[in-house]
């Protein structure tokens, strides 16, 4: 019998937990058992999902997935495959809905995408405090208008929480498989639309992939307007979002990419975005 080609991927030490990988699995193995196209963890045999590593930093825990053949998305991916992207999405939200267990991962809230990132950072980059400042006052500025969205199925619920194009890949025919779910949790749906169009916004990606995800997204669900409006603050979120992920990942990887040019660039970025508003 032909084994399927697999790959391990170990977590780092902190910040999720066993009982947090172990609900990504879950909830991987639920989407693909609905016939989902999503990177598929393997049972260890003795029926376990999860390996552990005992490294310096602690605990770190592994799964074996099946390996996914395919390209990244690029100039020269065909927008139908962009179109079944935003429709695999789509799914991924409406099949999660199904799951009968509780999942132990963190909601993606304000404070965590904005407020607890820009705390660290004026911990770790005092001398940036104009920077923080803005920063601060901008978000006070979406905050509520965040604060409007639905807070209920279908507009809320569990989320891929990046589902960027740099997490999916294109099968030759087209087909397209979604991976790394490793910032999912329970957030407002449009994120992950969200997430996708900030990414092409700021790539070299073609601008019409945007309209194309979002036209796969409501061949599944309809938006409505206030999701259709909150795009841009999603934007937003997104730029919060990287400040965040490099804040806390600064002791394991260090501080190179907590730059003072990286944070001038989210800066004028995010003031970019505010003029939209």
């Amino acid at each position: 019998m032909n084994q399927p080609i697999c790959y391990s991927a170990f977590s780092a030490a902190a910040p999720h937990t066993r009982s947090s990988i172990l609900s990504e699995v879950e909830l991987l193995d639920h989407l693909y058992q609905y016939g989902l196209s999503v990177s598929h963890p393997w049972r260890r045999s003795d029926g376990e999902w999860l390996l552990s590593l005992e490294a310096t930093e602690g605990t770190r825990y592994g799964v074996l997935y099946t390996y996914v053949h395919g390209e990244p998305v690029s100039a020269k991916t065909k927008l139908d495959s962009i179109v079944q992207y935003g429709a695999l999405v789509a799914h991924v939200h409406s099949v999660a809905d199904t799951l009968s267990v509780r999942l132990d991962r963190q909601p993606i809230t304000f404070e965590s995408l904005v407020d607890d990132g820009l705390d660290r950072l004026a911990q770790l980059r005092p001398h940036l405090k104009d920077d923080i400042v803005f920063m601060r006052e901008a978000a006070d500025t979406i905050r509520p208008l965040i604060a409007k969205l639905p807070s209920s199925t279908p507009h809320y619920g569990i989320c891929h929480g990046d589902s960027s194009p740099s997490n999916v890949l294109i099968a030759p025919d087209g087909h397209p498989t979604l991976l790394d779910f490793d910032l999912m949790g329970p957030c407002w749906r449009i994120y992950d639309v969200g997430s996708f169009i900030s990414a092409v916004a700021y790539t070299k990606l073609p601008e019409e992939f945007s309209g194309a995800f979002l036209e796969g997204y409501e061949r599944v669900r309809k938006l409505d307007l206030i999701e259709h409006n909150a795009i841009p603050l999603i934007k937003i979120l997104r730029k919060y979002l990287t400040v965040s992920l490099v804040t806390l990942t600064i002791e394991p990887f260090g501080g190179y990419r907590l730059s003072d040019a990286f944070i001038a660039d989210t800066v004028e970025q995010i003031r970019t975005i505010m003029l939209d508003l």
